[in-house]
């Protein structure tokens, strides 16, 4: 076996790995931890001439124990990866590395159009042993889907749609020792679906703010019942939001959503303060009724113009292009950025 314990050096020159994946599902996305699961397959190939020298069943010995050279490529930014079915293949001088990985991956996800987002999440491979003058990662995928049925149908159950699947290979700089390294990465971009959030939340929060509107039916002096719709509305909407807050992600900026129910809330308040500017005019020898009715006309349309303003913006922001493509038409489509991996 001292042969086999010389062929972990790496054999001299450039070698080049061939990677192909199969993306089984995307079973879960959290916004509110940054991460996302992934089941996926991933197939390396490389040669190696030296193999030759040595059988099939010291190879394959040699392969398990780390005794021979291979390129050591695993999944970056992985949490909690669980490798499952890890095989090696020799064929003459090839060397085959299969096996199937579940995951989490953290991912950077910026949330400033919630509900209305598309997310980016990157799956990303790289050799932690050799860098970009040992090693040369390439796409080894041909022009079959590499999504299975589960991901592409995502959208029928789940919160998210698939829109399509990139992949590049190339090499990046690390700063901690200015070397490159040869990396391959896949970017499957997905869509919320905004249904639930607007059905359930952001309707919600449009018929509350429409109620608000009651108090301009009560006469001017009539500040207790007033102020009594106002406030309670008021409580209730910010009741509600303690109750939506399970839905929405932990960020410390503020997103679409939180836009919308903000302005809301801001409404319902300026009501409260135009019921007491109005009972004091009302009370005052200065102002006369036609007055009093001028300042109620005038915030009664400046909400309802408000109202309709904002929430058709928020509803424009659910008709973008990119989200009325059915995914039946995504497949049928290449892409930009190194090639679509999917037709």
């Amino acid at each position: 076996m001292a042969c086999v314990d010389m062929l972990r050096y790496k054999k001299d020159g450039l070698v080049t790995v061939k990677m192909s994946y199969f993306i089984n599902q995307i079973p879960a996305i959290s916004d509110a931890d940054q991460k996302f699961m992934v089941d996926m397959y991933v197939e390396s190939r490389w040669d190696d001439d030296r193999l030759q020298s040595l059988s099939e069943e010291e190879c394959l010995q040699g392969l398990r124990e780390g005794k021979i050279w291979w390129p050591d490529v695993e999944l970056i930014d992985g949490l909690e990866c669980n490798k499952e079915s890890e095989h090696f293949y020799i064929t003459g001088a090839s060397v085959i590395h299969w096996y199937r990985v579940k995951a989490w991956v953290s991912s950077s996800m910026d949330l400033r159009l919630f509900p209305c987002d598309f997310q980016t999440l990157r799956i990303r491979f790289e050799s932690s042993s050799h860098d970009a003058n040992e090693l040369q990662l390439v796409s080894d995928v041909d022009g079959t889907v590499r999504c299975g049925k589960l991901l592409r149908t995502m959208h029928m159950l789940g919160e998210w749609r698939l829109h399509h699947v990139n992949h590049h290979a190339s090499d990046y700089k690390w700063e901690y020792d200015n070397i490159s390294y040869p990396y391959l990465q896949i970017d499957v971009v997905v869509v919320r679906q905004t249904g639930y959030y607007i059905n359930r939340i952001g309707l919600t929060v449009a018929l509350i703010w429409l109620m608000s509107f009651s108090v301009y039916l009560c006469d001017a002096d009539d500040i207790g019942n007033r102020l009594q719709v106002s406030i309670t509305l008021a409580l209730t909407a910010v009741a509600f939001q303690f109750v939506a807050l399970e839905s929405l992600p932990r960020v410390p900026y503020m997103t679409l959503l939180d836009t919308y129910m903000s302005i809301c809330f801001g409404t319902i308040a300026s009501s409260v303060l135009e019921t007491c500017v109005v009972f004091r005019a009302h009370e005052s020898e200065h102002w006369s009724d036609t007055d009093v009715a001028a300042i109620e006309n005038f915030s009664l349309w400046a909400n309802v113009f408000c109202f309709l303003a904002v929430s058709g913006w928020l509803l424009s922001k659910t008709r973008i292009s990119a989200r009325d493509l059915p995914v039946e038409e995504v497949f049928a489509h290449k892409y930009h950025s190194y090639g679509s991996v999917v037709n």
